[in-house]
C-alpha cells in the first residue's frame, strides 16, 4: 500500500453499509456503472465524478477489511489484471478491475451485462488512479468527491486534469506545460477562418483554452462522428492553432480555398450548405 492508502486506512472509513456485498458482485456493479458512465459522458461530467466517488468508496472498504482485500486479489487475478508495479500507483489495479469491458472470443465487446472470461481494461480511465490517490491523500470522502473534483483548479487547469497537473507538479514533473503566449492577431485569424459546419457539441471544460479545442472524431458510413475533445494542455492547443493559422496562410497564397469536403464515395459535399439545411430542418 502507498502512504496515502495506509494513512487513509488508519484515519478514515467510509459510510457504514447495512450489508457488505461480495467483492465479485461489487466489482461487477462498478463495471456496469462504468458502462453507463461511458454512455452518458457527454451529458454531464458530474456522473463521471460520482463514479470516481463510487470507486473510492469501494477502495476504502476493501483496504480496511483484510477479508475483502483477499477476495479482491482473487477477483483481480480472475480478470488477469497485474498487481501494481513496485513504486507505482497501488490504486491502478482497482481502476483496471472496475473500468473496462468484457470481450467475446472473436475480439468484439460482449453485450452489456454478459460476463466472459476475457476482460479488457479501459486505458483512458487509468488517469482515475491519480485522481483517487489525490483524493485519498487529502482525506476526501466518497460523498465529497463530486464537489471536490468539480470545483478543483490548479494553475489554470480544472477538475480531473487540474488534479493530475497538481500531482505532476508535486512530483517535480517537468512535463507539466507552461502556457505559451499568443502572438498578435493569432486568435483573431483562427476565429476568422472559414467555418465548414457548426456542431451541437460542447467540448470538455478541461480541454478548452481561450475557446479553442482539438476534437477526436471518426468517419462511419459517410458521417463524421465527433467523439470527444482531446485532453491537450493550453500550451499544445496554442501551438496547434498557431500551426493551423500558418498553414492556412500558406494554402491561401498557393491556391483558392476549398469550398467543400470530398467523401469516400468521391462526392463533394458543401458542408456550409449541409449545416444550414440541417439547421432549418431541425
Amino acid at each position: 500500500m502507498t502512504n496515502a492508502v495506509a494513512n487513509i486506512a488508519n484515519s478514515q472509513s467510509p459510510q457504514a453499509a447495512t450489508a457488505v456485498p461480495s467483492v465479485a458482485s461489487w466489482v461487477l456493479k462498478l463495471q456496469q456503472s462504468s458502462h453507463t458512465t461511458a454512455a452518458y459522458y457527454r451529458a454531464g461530467h458530474l456522473r463521471v465524478y460520482a463514479h470516481i466517488g463510487e470507486i473510492l468508496e469501494f477502495i476504502l472498504r476493501v483496504i480496511n477489511d483484510e477479508n475483502l482485500y483477499g477476495k479482491f486479489i482473487i477477483e483481480r487475478d480472475r480478470l488477469k489484471v497485474p498487481a501494481a508495479q513496485q513504486g507505482g500507483n497501488t490504486l491502478l489495479p482497482f481502476v483496471r478491475v472496475t473500468e473496462g469491458e468484457y470481450m467475446l472470443p472473436d475480439g468484439k465487446p460482449a453485450p452489456h451485462g454478459q460476463v466472459t472470461s476475457i476482460w479488457r481494461p479501459n486505458r483512458s480511465s487509468e488517469k482515475y488512479a491519480t485522481v483517487l490517490d489525490y483524493l485519498m491523500t487529502h482525506g476526501i470522502k466518497p460523498e465529497e468527491a463530486v464537489n471536490f473534483i468539480e470545483t478543483f483548479e490548479y494553475n489554470g487547469r480544472k477538475k480531473i486534469f487540474g488534479i493530475i497537473a497538481a500531482v505532476q507538479a508535486a512530483r517535480g514533473n517537468t512535463r507539466t506545460p507552461s502556457v505559451v503566449s499568443w502572438k498578435p492577431g493569432e486568435k483573431e485569424k483562427a476565429r476568422a477562418a472559414e467555418t465548414l459546419c457548426e456542431l451541437p457539441f460542447m467540448p470538455d471544460d478541461d480541454t478548452l483554452h481561450d475557446g479553442f479545442a482539438v476534437l477526436f472524431a471518426c468517419v462511419v458510413n459517410g458521417k463524421t462522428m465527433v467523439k470527444k475533445s482531446k485532453p491537450l494542455s493550453a500550451d499544445e492547443i496554442v501551438q496547434f492553432v498557431r500551426s493551423y493559422v500558418v498553414s492556412q496562410e500558406t494554402d491561401t497564397k498557393a491556391k483558392p480555398a476549398s469550398k467543400g469536403y470530398r467523401t469516400g464515395n468521391g462526392v463533394s459535399v458543401d458542408l456550409k450548405a449541409s449545416a444550414q439545411t440541417a439547421t432549418k430542418a431541425a
